[in-house]
């Protein structure tokens, strides 16, 4: 992100601004398009979210080895993920 930002007149944002600004949400959204042009429907994103932070070992989030605990994370994001089923 920190390079993408450096050619987006955005050096030197915090990382949660750079998450949260609409030329970061149109280029993920591009990204996705292009994904799912090569799924078939039912394999297709259909709502997604940024986080605005990265998830860590230190948040509970990762082990040591930087694998997900999806359990922590399913905790930690309930409201996010729950608005993605909505």
């Amino acid at each position: 992100m920190a390079g993408w930002a450096a050619e987006n007149d955005m050096e030197g944002a915090s990382y949660t601004d750079i998450v949260r600004s609409d030329k970061v949400k149109a280029m993920v959204s591009d990204y996705v398009d292009q994904l799912n042009a090569k799924l078939n429907r039912w394999e297709t994103i259909k709502k997604w979210e940024l986080l605005d932070h990265d998830l860590t070992i230190e948040s509970g989030e990762l082990t040591p080895s930087m694998k997900v605990k999806r359990s922590v994370v399913e905790d930690n994001y309930k409201s996010v993920i729950d608005g993605l089923y909505a």
